[in-house]
């Protein structure tokens, strides 16, 4: 399938306006809102703070994208991912803008915008007591997400490697399970890992597992027209840097020149996966 890139971010910016970053407040009140789902507690993706307000990378990046749709505000749903894809089928909200890690069979299943940020696999330990490789899982108990591509990994691996899994309903369970002593580690996305080991000394980003993979947002298989809308949408905020500034405010330093948060892909979705169209026509982002 064809992959060829239209050219980063340093070739076009001449030809859109740097947008100003987003306030990275999600409003849930207003009438003519963009209903979108996510896992809360996914951080630095998904931030849901005790005052009720919601922020994080994605929650900026879906702030944006519904302004730029015309709309008034963002409601986001909070869902368990185990039963986040279920919601979008039952149409509790729009699309998902948590972190799903685009897969081929959820490729399959449903419709994604191209990736948006590289993830890799990763585990968190508490201080000092990192593992240097998947040998050293034998006989510990790893905390996961339940429903989401770690675990899957997870099941993959275990008669290999020898170790008990337990499942959670959030991300932020699996990590708080690590704190207490109930688990050995946890595995996520590196950007779940690495956020969390920063907040909290007690704690370790630990073995990282390469994937190549990255995160998207899912749409119904059946809701082409909101699925290109927000594709194109993204490619823009790519193109004009946004998506480079709300990298840089959540993760401390800007994405590298070529990774998926810099680069748009000729057509609409993920290159190499199911769903891909190859629609070669550059985004019309406006001045």
């Amino acid at each position: 399938m064809h992959n060829r890139r239209i050219a980063c971010l340093s070739s076009f910016a001449a030809a859109f306006a740097i947008l100003g970053l987003v306030g990275g407040m999600v409003t849930a009140s207003l009438a003519d809102e963009l209903v979108v789902g996510a896992d809360y507690g996914s951080n630095p993706y998904i931030i849901a703070s005790p005052d009720g307000t919601v922020t994080g990378f994605n929650a900026d990046l879906a702030t944006e994208v519904a302004k730029r749709m015309g709309k008034s505000g963002v409601k986001i749903v909070d869902q368990q991912f185990a039963g986040i894809f279920a919601g979008l089928e039952a149409h509790k909200y729009e699309f998902i803008i948590a972190p799903v890690t685009l897969t081929q069979e959820r490729s399959e299943a449903m419709l994604f915008i191209e990736g948006f940020v590289a993830t890799d696999l990763q585990f968190l330990t508490r201080k000092g007591k990192a593992i240097d490789g998947l040998e050293a899982l034998s006989g510990k108990s790893i905390a996961v997400n339940n429903g989401s591509a770690q675990e899957q990994y997870l099941e993959s691996i275990r008669a290999k490697y020898g170790f008990t899994i337990n499942k959670y309903g959030k991300n932020a369970d699996a990590f708080q399970a690590v704190l207490s002593g109930r688990d050995d580690a946890a595995i996520s996305g590196d950007g779940n890992v690495m956020y969390a080991a920063a907040q909290n000394p007690q704690l370790e980003a630990s073995y990282r597992v390469s994937t190549g993979n990255v995160f998207s947002w899912a749409f119904r298989k059946d809701d082409e027209a909101t699925r290109t809308k927000v594709e194109r949408i993204m490619e823009c905020m790519k193109l004009d840097g946004t998506v480079s500034k709300v990298y840089a405010k959540w993760f401390g330093a800007p994405p590298a020149a070529n990774s998926p948060s810099m680069t748009v892909s000729a057509g609409i979705g993920q290159p190499g996966r199911a769903n891909f169209v190859a629609d070669y026509k550059a985004p019309n982002c406006g001045t």
